[in-house]
């Protein structure tokens, strides 16, 4: 037997204890042959890089790996303690509140929705608290999800239904979380609501409340996507993406207590690029520009290819300019698509970027990216 065969043997024998994958193995057995040849003095760079790069890449999944070498940002990925045990999420809304809120005084609020391997079957909303907005926990045990895995009694007509959407307003002290509720019927129909639910201390929360809602063929079904709730100038403003004429559009409706709606109008979304098709949308008031920020996740049907721009618009929300894209993807946590984001006012001029993410191993992930506004030039920076 040669010194070669010696060597893979003990190898094999090493790493069947070790109870490594067969892909793992091959990978470990190249990389120690290689040492072999290094002390050998035979050079086999082109084999190394092959093995290093292109082999470390494919035995194992490595979030923050470069995908893209000039990837300028530099993202925390969040460990959000979803109620179904997967710590994969989705669509996330924060708020940040300097003094304290709840029962804890959390600083930092979050809702989400737990999206593993993107089964809808667990999409439903939840809340979770942190002191940094780093590290993120629940409020207390039995809270999530806030609107459990929906099944309507007596309902033979539906197929299938399931929650989304979830997003926060803070008000009179307050918490309120609205949500989207989805039910595809057997006849090939869609019906949609939204919903809202309030608690004052993060831990108790009151009956859910219907909002409005539709039903219809899915050409002619508005949607409801992602709703963001602000107050502005002591009105309730909801901004949705919704279907019309073929078209994905950003409405707009107004409220005198977040609960009674007026009928939808139609907002201008203007670009020097696109065209751009909505999918899923953040707003948030900007005291630098006395206006505000749109986060606007733009994507194909089901938010496929989905990527974050971003822009700035008037006051009321009734009109935005995008300004661009606000991340490239750059890791591989993040490489399939960057999803529905939310941005937190943390001081003037700084805030911080909750965005979910598909990465190319399939998994979810919510991560945060601190930003600086240039609100003369309006643009957003990275913080490194």
């Amino acid at each position: 037997m040669t010194w070669a065969a010696v060597l893979l043997f003990i190898a094999l024998a090493a790493l069947w204890l070790e109870d490594k994958t067969p892909r793992q193995a091959l990978f470990s057995v190249a990389r120690e042959a290689l040492k072999e040849f290094r002390r050998m003095g035979v050079p086999m760079h082109a084999l190394e890089h092959s093995v290093m790069i292109k082999g470390l890449a494919r035995h194992g999944a490595f979030p923050y790996r470069k995908r893209r070498l000039d990837a300028a940002h530099l993202p925390v990925i969040l460990n959000i303690p979803t109620s179904e045990g997967s710590g994969e999420a989705t669509h996330p809304d924060v708020i940040h509140v300097p003094g304290g809120w709840g029962a804890g005084r959390w600083t930092w609020l979050m809702s989400a929705t737990p999206y593993p391997s993107g089964g809808d079957y667990c999409e439903n909303p939840e809340i979770y608290v942190s002191y940094d907005g780093i590290r993120w926990t629940v409020p207390a045990e039995g809270v999530n999800p806030l609107a459990g895995i929906p099944a309507e009694i007596g309902r033979r007509d539906l197929k299938k239904e399931y929650h989304s959407d979830a997003s926060l307003l803070m008000h009179g002290g307050k918490l309120r979380v609205y949500y989207r509720w989805s039910g595809v019927m057997l006849d090939g129909s869609v019906e949609n609501r939204l919903y809202a639910m309030n608690s004052e201390d993060g831990i108790k929360w009151g009956a859910r409340t219907m909002l409005f809602g539709e039903n219809g063929a899915i050409p002619a079904n508005r949607d409801f996507l992602s709703p963001s709730v602000s107050r502005v100038d002591g009105k309730f403003i909801m901004w949705t993406v919704e279907r019309e004429g073929g078209w994905r559009v950003i409405m707009r409706r107004s409220s005198d207590d977040g609960l009674e709606w007026s009928s939808p109008e139609k907002t201008f979304l203007e670009a020097d690029y696109g065209p751009i098709q909505p999918w899923h949308l953040d707003v948030t008031e900007c005291g630098e520009t006395g206006g505000t920020i749109l986060l606007l996740a733009a994507a194909e049907d089901r938010g496929h290819r989905s990527e974050l721009h971003y822009g700035f618009g008037d006051r009321e929300g009734r009109a935005w300019k995008l300004a661009g894209k606000l991340i490239e993807p750059g890791y591989s946590f993040e490489w399939g698509r960057i999803y529905r984001s939310s941005l937190a006012f943390r001081e003037k001029g700084r805030y911080a970027l909750f965005y979910s993410a598909h990465g190319d191993d399939g998994k979810w992930s919510i991560a945060r990216l601190d930003l600086r506004l240039d609100a003369r030039r309006k643009v957003f920076e990275y913080v490194r």
